[in-house]
């Protein structure tokens, strides 16, 4: 585990760097030792099954987390793949290939793609934010998977039980309603009408989004152009706007966007200067594009 410290939650860091070489658990790892013991337990016994799977079908197996929104062990699924405690289920359980955390909050994308770990989100919140948080994961984690909980039921109200779990939150207006379906519908047919142009730029700068929950990254530079984003504008009623921007060759570029207004400009001090010589609106049918008229 102290080769990785570096990427640990500080907490569980500073037990790791200030323990023993040597020892028993409570020597070792102080006030986080019942919650490693167990997840050491968890995850070796997950490997075990896994393991064995694998050798009758080598298929990709996936462990999900319960994320534990910083509560103390004992207060959640203790034991289970916690971002904190990913360096145990690596060290234990290298048969599995990724650890998928359900996410209901906001900003927890950041801790489950350390380690390598391929991000796949199982189960995600219904609301306002469902459609552009979906392209956002795509152009800025570019993960493999997500999957809204009661997608196929997304429009009726929040019952108090979907309140709880999808952590509504009465200061967002897009949050304590659902997603709605036909908008929904739609950013997945765009991105699957794409996905191998947007795949093949994963691990590349070539792919980028902004979305409005982050409005303090407005901005994409992809080699010497770049894209302003806007949302906050008056004339801009909505607050659920996304843009992901995918390179395709030098000088041409897809874009998705939606309630945003973009500027392209040039990132490169020698060429200040730059303007759009063709824009085309439409969809991409059977790997074609297909201009959108009138």
């Amino acid at each position: 585990m102290r080769h990785h410290t570096a990427e640990m939650n500080k907490d569980v860091r500073a037990i790791v760097e200030s323990g023993k070489e040597s020892g028993t658990w409570d020597e070792f790892f102080g006030v986080a030792a019942e919650e490693i013991f167990l997840t050491y337990s968890v995850a070796s016994y997950i490997e075990y099954v896994a393991s064995e799977g694998k050798n009758e079908y080598d298929l990709p197996m996936m462990v999900d987390a319960w994320l534990d929104k910083g509560q103390e062990a004992g207060m959640f699924s203790s034991g289970e793949s916690a971002a904190h405690m990913m360096e145990v289920w690596k060290y234990c359980a290298p048969h599995i290939d990724v650890l998928a955390p359900d996410i209901y909050v906001q900003d927890f994308c950041d801790e489950y793609i350390k380690l390598d770990n391929p991000l796949v989100i199982p189960e995600t919140a219904t609301h306002g934010h469902a459609g552009p948080r979906l392209v956002y994961v795509v152009g800025h984690y570019h993960a493999f998977g997500i999957s809204p909980f009661g997608f196929e039921d997304m429009e009726p109200p929040f019952t108090a039980m979907n309140s709880c779990l999808f952590g509504v939150d009465v200061s967002d207006p897009l949050r304590v309603t659902q997603q709605d379906e036909g908008e929904y519908a739609w950013y997945n047919r765009t991105l699957g009408s794409m996905m191998r142009l947007l795949t093949s730029k994963y691990g590349t700068k070539d792919l980028q989004v902004v979305i409005s929950e982050r409005p303090k990254q407005d901005t994409m530079i992809l080699e010497q152009y770049g894209f302003k984003v806007m949302m906050g504008a008056p004339m801009i009623t909505r607050k659920d706007g996304v843009c992901l921007a995918l390179k395709v060759a030098e000088d041409e570029f897809y874009l998705i966007a939606k309630d945003c207004m973009v500027a392209a400009f040039s990132a490169d001090p020698e060429k200040p200067n730059v303007d759009v010589l063709a824009l085309e609106g439409g969809e991409i049918r059977e790997r074609k594009w297909h201009m959108r008229r009138g």
